[in-house]
């Protein structure tokens, strides 16, 4: 399994060189805020503590051209010192997951629906940085990427053992999906501090190619599907 990972993912991630469709946006900037409560266990959708936090909300295409409202998603992010904690609150038109889901080990979850996270926590090297997936049954992936020039090297054996709670709320069209990752695994940020880092989701069936749905919060502006572009990766800052 992990070998055909490293393949898939390899193909996908083509070359830095990727041609753009048309001018580049700005950057976004997101902001994850201080709570120092925060601790170990991954919180509910509805837990109080992301009242706490500044949303961002994506629907539009990797490339940006095309706006998803079905697949509307909204993430927050909190932090403290001890834990970044992430949630992923996400709109479906169609629901695709393994019949028989995994939790226990990193798992290809790309080529289901996901929601996924990467960050460059030194932002000044967009050659290294760490890629999460969740899907809406709490599977999770996270690995260190290494993306010199596009040859991208994904060290899977790396594990913040983050633990992870998900739901589906099959009548309104609705999946979360929530991790509390050691910030150990990441760096300790500071007040004022920035990462870069991306927001996306997958949503569609297995090979079906380009019918499947990629969304971004700072798009890609690849030809096609392809998020390992650091260079668009947004910024989070980080704030009390």
């Amino acid at each position: 399994m992990r070998a055909h990972l490293l393949t898939r993912r390899q193909l996908l991630a083509g070359t830095a060189a990727a041609a753009t469709l048309r001018a580049e946006p700005a950057l976004p900037t997101a902001y994850c805020r201080y709570v120092k409560s925060l601790g170990a266990e991954a919180l509910k959708l509805g837990d109080k503590a992301w009242r706490s936090g500044r949303a961002i909300r994506y629907q539009r295409s990797w490339n940006g051209a095309v706006a998803h409202p079905e697949q509307a998603t909204t993430a927050v992010t909190l932090w403290n010192e001890d834990y970044f904690h992430i949630l992923f609150d996400c709109r479906f038109a169609t629901l695709n997951v393994a019949p028989n889901p995994d939790l226990t080990t990193d798992q290809p979850i790309y080529e289901r629906d996901c929601a996924e996270f990467f960050a460059a926590t030194d932002p000044d090297d967009l050659q290294n940085y760490k890629e999460f997936e969740w899907s809406p049954a709490g599977e999770w992936f996270d690995a260190r990427i290494h993306n010199p020039n596009g040859r991208i090297k994904v060290e899977v054996a790396w594990n913040t053992g983050m633990p992870v709670l998900a739901g589906i709320d099959r009548e309104k069209k609705r999946w979360w999906v929530s991790a509390a990752i050691p910030i150990r695994h990441l760096a300790v940020p500071r007040a004022g501090g920035r990462w870069r880092a991306n927001f996306y989701r997958i949503e569609g069936p297995p090979r079906q190619g380009p019918k499947r749905i990629h969304l971004a919060w700072s798009p890609t502006m690849t030809e096609q599907p392809n998020f390992h572009v650091p260079q668009r990766f947004g910024w989070l800052e980080f704030v009390k």
